[in-house]
């Protein structure tokens, strides 16, 4: 708990970012417990998160892409205009400290995508979820660009990854689903 307080400490540092870390960050803890990671796990990667957001933006990033993290893994998802674009997404995001994996899963597209269409396949996906009680919803992120749905987080079971996966194919507008999730008991999670 200790290191709850120096962060917010450390946090409340950043003047305008405060209110925005610290309602996050309470928010967060107010789902810990169903969650299979610990609030010290939780807390690293919000700050991870707030790190590659900020890195981002101040490289002039940001607009359509959408960062998730679990255990120091970033997820990138969206859409940029160039290849180059994408790379350099990429290394900014490898630059911040305490990230262990990017997975870049965004598209060069020159043309706009429908947000509203992503944002209600994702918002359906995330309440199915959360309605069906054999799967742990809080222990998922999902994110979804164009049809394609991305899921990032911890599954308790085989049985209830594919829980998930009938959920997400069930969406009316679901074009692809691209899995990093991870079972709760892979050894890859304690590397």
């Amino acid at each position: 708990m200790r290191t709850f307080f120096g962060f917010l400490l450390v946090v409340s540092s950043l003047s305008s970012c405060t209110p925005l870390l610290i309602g996050t960050t309470a928010a967060t803890l107010a789902v810990t417990s169903t969650q299979e990671k610990s609030i010290g796990a939780i807390i690293d990667d919000k700050a991870i998160w707030f790190r590659v957001v900020r890195a981002l933006s101040n490289k002039g990033f940001g607009k359509n892409i959408t960062i998730s993290v679990n255990e120091g893994r970033v997820l990138v998802s969206g859409s940029v205009p160039s290849s180059m674009d994408r790379i350099a997404v990429s290394k900014v995001i490898w630059t911040q400290e305490g990230v262990r994996e990017v997975m870049n899963e965004l598209q060069v597209e020159k043309r706009e995508q429908s947000f509203a269409k992503s944002a209600w396949i994702t918002a359906q996906i995330k309440l199915s979820m959360l309605l069906k009680s054999s799967v742990k919803s809080f222990n998922y992120t999902v994110e979804t660009h164009d049809g394609t749905v991305y899921l990032l987080g911890i599954a308790q079971s085989k049985d209830e990854l594919k829980k998930v996966y009938d959920i997400v194919r069930r969406v009316d507008g679901v074009k692809q689903v691209v899995s990093h999730v991870r079972l709760k008991n892979s050894p890859i999670r304690k590397m």
